[in-house]
């Protein structure tokens, strides 16, 4: 049999584990909030090397597609981005003109870290252009990548000497649509031809104003200026 006092230490124990775990669960959400780069989360050093993983990664998927484009002969509707990691972007058999393939780029596809972006995936798409001085009217082959948190946007920036208007990323038009590519060029939005800012850059973040998603920052590369 327990005395009174033995079953109060039971509860005024189990009242203390009960709290200790609501905190600790309190504790968990906040740090994957942090770890998921959530506006006003991210430290500025944090920021410059998502920034610079991004666009590192972006440089080496344009080489792979000049690479392909010399050595195998491939023209720019035959660009593959097929890979067991994406769906959507079957373009033909000819494995020597797939990114993502030993006997083309030589690539593993990556998917975007959810430490600094909401997106699952990167998008290849042929439906938009770049507005620059040596560029003709075509849309360009792109990479995408959309939903960054806005300090690393604004870092991606600052390694691209891109002038963030008052400490914020330049303001343009959305892509328009974000059709895979699968060997067809479409005619969609003109990107960064709305802000002096983005004049002429070929790779850039910048904040769609007319998007409803929470984080409307878009990071743009070009793979084919066309």
């Amino acid at each position: 049999m327990f005395d009174d006092s033995t079953r109060h230490a039971r509860g005024s124990a189990l009242i203390i584990i009960l709290i200790a775990v609501a905190l600790f669960g309190a504790l968990s959400y906040v740090v994957a909030n942090m770890m998921r780069g959530g506006s006003g989360n991210i430290s500025e050093e944090k920021a410059k090397i998502y920034a610079g993983e991004i666009i590192d990664y972006a440089a080496s998927i344009k080489r792979a597609v000049q690479n392909i484009q010399i050595s195998n002969n491939c023209s720019d509707t035959e660009i593959s981005f097929e890979t067991a990691g994406l769906t959507g972007y079957t373009n033909g058999t000819n494995t020597k003109c797939q990114v993502f393939n030993a006997n083309g780029g030589g690539l593993s596809y990556v998917p975007p870290s959810p430490y600094y972006t909401d997106a699952t995936e990167i998008t290849f798409t042929g439906e938009n252009q770049i507005d620059h001085s040596a560029g003709s009217s075509a849309s360009d082959l792109l990479f995408i990548l959309t939903d960054i948190a806005p300090e690393i946007c604004l870092q991606i920036n600052e390694k691209l000497n891109i002038t963030n208007p008052s400490g914020a990323p330049p303001d343009d038009t959305g892509v328009s649509g974000l059709t895979k590519f699968t060997g067809v060029f479409g005619s969609g939005n003109t990107l960064n031809d709305e802000n002096a800012n983005l004049t002429d850059a070929l790779t850039g973040c910048y904040l769609d104003s007319d998007s409803a998603v929470a984080k409307p920052y878009i990071f743009y590369s070009v793979l084919i200026n066309r």
